[in-house]
């Protein structure tokens, strides 16, 4: 039976720093396939949802941490 312990502390931190970095960002774009490099600028209601995701991930995370342990591990029988 193998086992792998991931962090969730970790995973809702990275999040955190997402969710802080789109806020505070005066503007983002949206890196284009094609022209390669090309930028164009993201959709209001795209990055609401991009920031309504992750908000409701972070919350997911905390609820299913229970007793402030930002731990889950992972079996494979």
């Amino acid at each position: 039976m193998a086992e792998t312990r991931v962090s969730t502390g970790a995973l809702s931190e990275v999040i955190e720093l997402y969710l802080k970095l789109l806020r505070e960002a005066s503007k983002i774009q949206v890196e284009l396939e094609d022209p390669p490099g090309g930028r164009i600028d993201l959709d209001p209601g795209k990055l609401n949802a991009i920031v309504t995701g992750l908000s409701a991930a972070s919350g997911a995370l905390a609820q299913g941490c229970q007793q402030g342990v930002y731990g889950l591990f992972l079996i494979k029988e």
